[in-house]
């Protein structure tokens, strides 16, 4: 995130020894899913969360999720990050 100094806060991931880095296939998007990725990713430039870097490992495509009000919900999919880290050992609790 920018605008946070990273001796203040700086997340690293827990992945496994072994486990090598995966970049996903750049998935193709319908015209109107690629309008929806490329607003919400402009919006998140300009207010300053997002900017652009370059990774050569763990590259994770975006995914869009149709809400019930017809718009687009931004993703990203994990799976194979998360198939790299060890489990939490403690999982939460049910909420009912």
């Amino acid at each position: 995130m920018t605008g946070v100094p990273r001796h203040m806060a700086e997340h690293r991931l827990n992945v496994r020894e072994g486990c090598p880095p995966v970049r996903q296939k750049k998935r193709g998007q319908a015209p109107k899913r690629n309008k929806a990725i490329q607003d919400k990713v402009e919006k998140l430039v300009d207010a300053g969360i997002m900017k652009e870097v370059h990774y050569h490992s763990w590259l994770s495509n975006p995914v869009m999720v149709k809400k019930h009000d017809g718009s687009w919900r931004m993703c990203v999919d994990f799976k194979d990050l998360n198939k790299a880290c060890p489990q939490d050992g403690y999982p939460l609790s049910e909420i009912d």
